[in-house]
């Protein structure tokens, strides 16, 4: 089984050598790995062509974002299976070794895979090893709008057309909702496998009006033209992730514009399970949209000093 294993490079010199020799240093071989120099300023191409190995696929082409620079690897790719490797994460060495045996077990569609966070200090913060059964993955917020966290198989892509929209900002969110309107078969891998990298300066820690702009035009799109249950138990959690960054990252007078989104969309954040989302919940349920940003925001500054 071959894997396909893109990888979208802006400016990030520092990561590269770890990124690419994790995926090289694998203990199943049977890959191509795929690094898009989506236009970098820095040293990103010089570290690139360091590395000598036939699996290797360089290319470099104009900035063009991050859904351009994966869009770019799809149509190279030709592997069985296609993932997403961000430029500043890494694989455990057994990554595609474990994967593989379980595809070679279960024919899906989407593998979903469980990660653990890594910080600059090097500490790691391993998510819950948990049987989960198919039915629950939406249910449980474990199938997010993440494209690093899954592997796809490429004649699935191909026949839906499943790319990325280029120009907009959590590209993710609208492209796992597509995923889901073609009914794949899903599976989940339980061991935190993937090396989730969190700095400051990643592209998640960013938000801007943009951000909040492209999420909100993003679930009308989802909901008016990929419409099922599942969307709906998907994008409940996405909601409740919206409403707290709405609530902590925008000023209360650049709140009101987004009253109408929360009241047409509201109802979704009752399918939450999780108790983060719920609290949310409560907390917009019972004080409504313009008192319950104003809490939200106050209790995580209020815990942060704490």
């Amino acid at each position: 089984m071959n894997f396909s294993i893109i990888v979208p490079i802006y400016n990030i010199s520092t990561y590269i050598h770890q990124c690419v020799n994790s995926v090289l240093m694998q203990n199943y071989y049977d890959f191509e790995l795929i690094l898009v120099n989506d236009g970098s300023t820095d040293d990103s191409e010089n570290v690139c062509l360091k590395f000598h190995d036939s699996r290797i696929k360089y290319f470099k082409k104009e900035n063009g974002g991050l859904s351009d620079a994966r869009n770019f690897g799809i149509e190279k790719s030709t592997g069985d299976y296609i993932l997403f490797l961000d430029g500043d994460d890494y694989y455990d060495c057994s990554f595609l070794e474990e994967i593989n045996r379980l595809l070679n077990k279960k024919n899906v569609d989407v593998l979903v895979i469980n990660s653990k966070k890594i910080f600059e200090n090097h500490q790691s913060i391993n998510h819950t090893e948990k049987e989960v059964f198919k039915d629950d993955l939406l249910k449980l917020n474990i199938y997010k709008a993440c494209a690093r966290d899954k592997v796809i198989k490429r004649s699935f892509l191909q026949k839906n057309k499943l790319f990325f929209k280029k120009g907009v900002l959590s590209e993710d969110i609208l492209w796992c909702g597509q995923i889901l309107f073609f009914n794949p078969e899903i599976d989940y891998y339980q061991k935190p496998i993937y090396c989730y990298r969190q700095r400051a300066g990643s592209i998640s820690k960013t938000v801007s009006s943009k951000h909040i702009n492209d999420i909100v035009n993003t679930f009308g799109i989802l909901l008016k033209n990929y419409y099922s249950d599942d969307l709906k138990q998907y994008l409940s959690y996405e909601l409740s992730f919206v409403l707290f960054v709405i609530s902590v990252n925008i000023n209360k007078e650049d709140r009101k514009q987004y009253l109408s989104f929360f009241r047409e969309n509201c109802n979704l954040l009752k399918l939450c399970r999780n108790l983060k989302s719920k609290i949310i919940f409560l907390i917009y349920k019972l004080f409504g949209f313009k008192y319950g940003c104003g809490i939200i925001n106050f209790l995580s500054h209020f815990l942060k000093i704490i």
